[in-house]
């Protein structure tokens, strides 16, 4: 035993180091961020992009907003194939050695490119985030750590380079010792059956009871999770028993000979024989009337579930609390995306972030400011994610030195990977400082926004009213959607409910009138607005049990990430393709 912390030891030296930069940094961001953005221009100043946008006459923040103007992946990935395909350094110094896929919230998928710099960048900022972790939660790492993540190699693109999930490429970045005590083998992340991968995620999970800690980037992946093992609780069970799962040893047949080799090496590794167990999840199976296991039930000695808190997962992640106690805390691992890590978790209270002020450059536009000049803020809808030319013109961007405590910002940064004042359409609101540099936090994004008549109105808004409403109804939400309904000139709002089946319609009424006031109170041009009836009242409808589940699974055929999934709660009618209308429940 004593081997193991001996190593953890001196592998958190140059962790510990990597912060105590940071957080000396702190102390001055700007003239971080000075020596940060003239470090990645001078790199990169040979490449076709560098050269292009004349790199080598940029030596301040003035000169480069005035060279380079906001970027989005439409507009680099034309650069990104041509290195892709030549090898050349078109955009980065160095070959693209790996590539993160996305989706996004809107689009296709996209391939994030990594440099051998931005990967090993990337690593040192994993290793800086759970060391933080483990200071905040140091009981959290006792035990194992239950981490649903996604694959890190997926595929291979033209040039030989793989690309895989940012969840999985983070997971594989983390230091040994945390890899030893991973309960999920990694090779589970690779089966594309999702019926049989949750399957197998839930027979690893109940038969490790010594799990402290669960990490994932939804929470509704733990609720689906729960929601397996609950459903065939006892097919799992008899499989503790007998150390044998027929189910699943027919089921893999159908995969690969390789990914099957590896999934019964780990089957006979963790899934022995061991009835004392089984009996034990049987009893506890039992005592509840509807034959339901709770969390802690599985896990006693569970501590810390580390989860994205902010946006549309905020309503999965109520839903889940309910089945923990207070003794579990809940952490955010920090705003972070395929693009990159943006923050590194140090303000528990808040879930807020200190900025990786020493490896990305930050810009910041008030939202404020945008939705002035851009009138309705349609451009962030219907412009597929591309700022209108006018946003470099019109518009100055702020450091962090310049952002203030309470305020709204989308963000813009510049990585050493190739993304160059990239726009990524997300909204971040800054809670407080640390030393001198803001905390900041991942609000929503940009997308959840829509105007019929002027009223701005933000997704954070809408949860928060639909959320109230429901509550103040007894009405437990698994899922909220709103769609703003331009021929009607009204929002329309699905709540999905298990309690929804024995509500009327004079319930219906009442919470559409609750819905109605709420978001008046949270946005004062959607009052004026329906004062002067120029919108019309929202309607509401209730959803069948299992439309998540269905709305996630024809996002993810789109290409949407499982388990990154982020999907935007509100959006417009004419955009949208999912028939909520075929899972309406008639009153």
């Amino acid at each position: 035993m004593l081997l193991p912390q001996i190593i953890m030891i001196f592998s958190a030296v140059p962790t510990i180091f990597n912060w105590l930069k940071l957080k000396l940094a702190s102390r001055n961001p700007k003239l971080a961020q000075e020596k940060c953005l003239k470090r990645i221009i001078k790199q990169h100043a040979n490449t076709s992009f560098g050269m292009q946008h004349r790199f080598r006459c940029i030596d301040n923040h003035e000169a480069y907003v005035n060279q380079v103007s906001v970027q989005t992946y439409d507009t680099l990935s034309g650069y990104m194939q041509v290195q892709r395909e030549t090898g050349k350094e078109i955009l980065t110094k160095d070959n693209h050695i790996l590539y993160l896929k996305t989706s996004g919230t809107t689009q296709s998928s996209k391939f994030i490119p990594y440099t051998q710099v931005g990967y090993d960048q990337l690593s040192k900022q994993q290793c800086v985030a759970a060391y933080q972790c483990r200071k905040l939660f140091p009981r959290a790492f006792d035990g194992n750590q239950l981490i649903i993540a996604g694959s890190s190699i997926e595929g291979y693109l033209s040039n030989g380079a793989p690309y895989g999930s940012a969840t999985g490429v983070m997971r594989a970045c983390l230091q040994s010792w945390m890899k030893s005590k991973l309960t999920l083998p990694t090779c589970l992340s690779s089966i594309s059956d999702y019926d049989l991968k949750y399957y197998l995620i839930a027979l690893f999970a109940i038969a490790d009871r010594t799990v402290t800690h669960i990490i994932t980037a939804n929470p509704s992946s733990l609720i689906r999770i729960m929601e397996v093992i609950n459903r065939h609780s006892d097919r799992l069970i008899a499989a503790i028993h007998n150390g044998r799962c027929d189910y699943v040893d027919r089921t893999i047949e159908r995969l690969p000979n390789t990914l099957q080799d590896r999934i019964k090496k780990h089957l006979n590794l963790k899934i022995k024989p061991n009835p004392k167990n089984a009996h034990f999840l049987s009893q506890i199976a039992n005592r509840n009337p509807k034959n339901e296991m709770q969390c802690t039930d599985l896990w006693p000695n569970l501590t810390l579930l580390t989860t994205w808190t902010s946006g549309s997962v905020s309503i999965p992640l109520n839903n889940f609390l309910k089945q923990i106690p207070n003794k579990v805390e809940v952490y955010d691992p920090g705003y972070l995306a395929s693009e990159c890590r943006f923050t590194v978790t140090i303000d528990k209270n808040s879930q807020s972030g200190l900025p990786l002020i020493n490896d990305h450059y930050y810009e910041f536009i008030e939202t404020d400011i945008v939705d002035d000049i851009n009138g309705d803020g349609n451009w962030l809808i219907q412009n597929n994610d591309n700022p209108p030319n006018n946003l470099n013109v019109g518009v100055k961007t702020q450091g962090l030195h310049e952002l203030e405590v309470g305020k709204k910002y989308y963000i813009i940064v510049t990585t050493n990977t190739g993304l160059y004042r990239y726009f990524i359409n997300d909204i971040i609101i800054v809670t407080s400082f640390y030393k001198n540099t803001p905390l900041i936090k991942f609000l929503q994004k940009g997308k959840g926004v829509t105007s019929l008549t002027g009223e701005k109105l933000h997704e954070s808004q809408l949860l928060q009213s639909v959320t109230d409403a429901c509550h103040d109804h007894n009405l437990d939400p698994v899922y909220i959607h709103a769609l703003a309904n331009e021929e009607a000139l009204n929002y329309d709002v699905y709540v999905e409910s298990s309690d929804a089946l024995q509500k009327d319609r004079k319930l219906l009424k009442s919470m559409e009138v609750k819905i109605d006031e709420a978001i008046s109170e949270h946005n004062c041009e959607y009052r004026e607005k329906r004062a002067g009836n120029r919108l019309k009242k929202p309607c509401l409808y209730f959803l069948r049990p299992g439309c998540y589940e269905y709305y996630k699974k024809h996002l993810m055929k789109k290409g949407h990430r499982e388990t990154q999934f982020k999907t935007v709660s509100i959006g417009y009618k004419r955009c949208n393709d999912f028939e909520f209308e075929k899972f309406v429940i008639s009153l």
